[in-house]
């Protein structure tokens, strides 16, 4: 850059390489299944990696509602959900799981189509 008789400057500039970590291609992140996407009968099952702690299983709707909260065992790795909220079952749409185990937090789109 030539800044003499400019009346701006650079300011900030940084400097990368290929050989940083930055660019090191991540490894496969364990995630949250289900056992079919979209839903069309009446239940599914969410299952996760294992790990020591309690997990707490949450199911949302879109705009945020939340259906289902549930803590389960130590060591549980699966939930299966009727696709029922407390007293009646859910409409066809959109929902959003999430699963919080070990200081990670799981989450997956649900498509309920019957």
């Amino acid at each position: 850059f030539v800044s003499v008789g400019y009346t701006w400057w650079v300011d900030a500039v940084g400097f990368a390489s290929d050989s940083t970590a930055a660019f090191v291609t991540p490894s496969p992140v364990a995630t949250l299944e289900v056992s079919e996407n979209p839903v069309r009968g009446s239940g599914v099952v969410i299952s996760w990696p294992a790990g020591i702690g309690s997990p707490r299983v949450g199911i949302y709707t879109f705009t945020g509602a939340r259906l289902v909260s549930t803590t389960l065992a130590p060591g549980s790795t699966e939930y299966a959900w009727d696709l029922r909220t407390a007293s009646h079952a859910v409409p066809n749409g959109a929902y959003l799981v999430v699963v919080q185990l070990d200081g990670h937090l799981y989450r997956h789109r649900l498509f309920v189509a019957r």
